[in-house]
C-alpha cells in the first residue's frame, strides 16, 4: 500500500504526521508523494491564518486528483467539516481529538504504537497538547482543548530510543511546552522534565520550542547554559505596545519581555533567539505600530515571524471593531521585514570565524551539505561524504559574496 502524508503549519503538527508515517512504515506501507498516486493522501491542515485555511483546501483539492482516497485532519477540520466535505463528498475527516486513529483507518490490523520514529534529523517530540491560554486572536485552544501533558517516562523512553538509533538532537514541542506538568498531581514544572532527560538520557542536544516570556524564570535561563541544551529559544511577543498587549490577553508588558531577554542575551552565549509579531490587530493605530516597530528594532533579538492579523471564527477578536485593512497591515508586515531582514543578516555575519556544531540533514548536491547548528542556523557545509544525523563541528568561514559556509574541523 502506498501512503502520501501532506503537513502544513506548526512543529506540532509535523512531530503528529512523524508518529502517523513511523507506524506506518513499521505496518509495511510505502510512503510516497502525491505525484506517485498513492492509495490514501493524509492532509494534516493548519487554521491559525486564513491564509493556513486557503493552503488547506489548495492541499486538499490537489490530492483528489492523485489520491484514491483522502484524509483530511488538523486544526482546519474543526470548524470548516462542510467546506470540506463540499471539495468531495467522499473524504474522510479525522479530528484533532482522534488524530492517531488514522492508523486504523489505513490498516485495521495494526498493533503497535511506535512513538520513537522521524524522517528528520532532528525528531520532534510531543511533551504536552492543548493550552490553557485565552489569547484573544488565537484558535488553537479551541481546536486542540486544554492542556495535557505527556507522562514523563514516555518522554524520557522516547529521548532514549532516539539517541540509540543515532540521533544527537531531540527537539521537545507541543502547543503551550512551558505549561508542561501542571496538569499533573503534584504539579511539575517544565525545568524539571528538561534536568529529567539531561541526568537520564545521552542525547547529545535537546532543543526547545516556542516559550512564553513569562514561563522563562531563573531556573530556565541557568539550563540554558548547559552545553547539551541548545543556545536557541523562540519567544513570541506579538505586539510592542502596551495597550495592544491588552487587548490581545497578553499576560505581560513590554517591559517584563524585555528585561527577559536582555538576561538570556547576558547569561547564554551567542543565543539566537527570535519572535512572533502580530500586526494590524483591531485597534492598532499608527502610534501603536510605531511603539512595536521602536521595541523590536531596540530589542536584541535576530528574527521575526510577521503575521498579518487573521480574524478566526469563535475567538474574542474576531468581532472587535477598528479593522485594520489589508492594504495598511501589508505596509506595516514590509516595515517590519525590513528590520527583520537586517537582524537576521546582523546575526549571522557575526558567526563568521566561529565554531559551530551542526546536525546534518541534507544533501545538496556533491561536496555540500546542509544542517542546524546549535543556535539554529542552516549552514552549507562543505564535505563529500557527511552522513544524515550525524553532528559536525565546523568552523564558519564567509565568502567573497558575503555567504557563510561550514569547513569541517573534526567529527564529534
Amino acid at each position: 500500500m502506498k501512503v502520501s502524508i501532506l503537513t502544513l503549519g506548526c512543529r506540532m503538527n509535523q512531530a503528529e504526521s512523524s508518529f502517523i508515517e513511523g507506524n506506518l512504515i513499521r505496518n509495511g506501507v510505502t510512503i510516497v508523494d502525491l505525484k506517485d498516486k498513492p492509495d490514501y493522501c493524509i492532509i494534516n491542515t493548519c487554521s491559525v491564518t486564513s491564509r493556513s485555511d486557503y493552503q488547506s483546501r489548495q492541499l486538499i483539492r490537489k490530492a483528489i486528483k492523485s489520491a484514491s482516497k483522502v484524509i483530511v485532519t488538523g486544526c482546519y477540520t474543526h470548524f470548516n467539516t462542510d467546506n470540506i466535505l463540499n471539495i468531495n463528498k467522499k473524504i474522510t475527516i479525522v479530528h484533532n481529538a482522534n488524530k492517531n486513529n488514522i492508523i486504523n483507518i489505513i490498516d485495521s490490523n495494526n498493533k503497535t504504537n511506535y512513538l520513537s520514529y522521524s524522517s528528520n534529523s532532528r525528531p520532534y517530540i510531543i511533551i504536552q497538547n492543548g493550552c490553557n491560554n485565552k489569547c484573544s486572536y488565537c484558535i488553537v485552544r479551541i481546536v486542540r482543548g486544554k492542556s495535557r501533558s505527556v507522562p514523563l517516562e514516555k518522554i524520557i523512553e522516547q529521548v532514549k530510543n532516539y539517541s540509540e538509533a543515532g540521533y544527537n538532537e531531540v527537539v521537545l514541542t507541543g502547543i503551550h511546552i512551558g505549561s508542561y506538568g501542571q496538569d499533573f498531581n503534584p504539579k511539575v514544572k517544565l525545568s524539571y522534565l528538561i534536568k529529567s532527560i539531561l541526568n537520564k538520557t545521552n542525547i547529545m542536544r535537546i532543543r526547545l520550542s516556542s516559550l512564553e516570556v513569562t514561563e522563562i524564570d531563573d531556573e530556565i535561563i541557568e539550563i540554558m547554559t548547559d552545553n547539551r541544551i541548545c543556545n536557541h529559544l523562540h519567544i513570541p511577543l506579538q505586539s510592542g505596545d502596551d495597550n495592544i498587549l491588552k487587548l490581545m490577553n497578553r499576560n505581560y508588558n513590554n517591559r517584563i519581555f524585555s528585561s527577559i531577554i536582555e538576561k538570556l542575551i547576558n547569561k547564554v552565549s551567542n543565543i539566537n533567539i527570535g519572535t512572533d509579531i502580530i500586526i494590524g490587530f483591531p485597534g492598532e493605530t499608527n502610534n501603536e505600530f510605531n511603539n512595536t516597530k521602536r521595541v523590536v528594532s531596540d530589542l536584541p533579538i535576530n528574527y521575526m515571524h510577521i503575521f498579518p492579523f487573521s480574524p478566526r471564527t469563535g475567538t474574542l477578536a474576531y468581532n472587535l471593531k477598528n479593522q485594520i485593512s489589508s492594504i495598511e497591515k501589508k505596509k506595516r508586515s514590509l516595515e517590519l521585514q525590513y528590520i527583520n531582514t537586517i537582524k537576521k543578516r546582523n546575526y549571522y555575519e557575526k558567526q563568521n570565524g566561529k565554531e559551530l556544531k551542526i546536525i546534518i540533514e541534507k544533501k545538496v548536491n556533491d561536496g555540500v551539505y546542509t544542517g542546524t547548528s546549535e543556535n539554529f542556523l542552516k549552514i552549507p557545509v562543505l564535505s563529500n561524504n557527511l552522513p544524515l544525523k550525524s553532528c559536525i563541528k565546523v568552523r564558519v568561514i564567509k565568502d567573497e559574496k558575503n555567504k557563510l559556509f561550514g569547513i569541517p574541523i573534526n567529527r564529534t
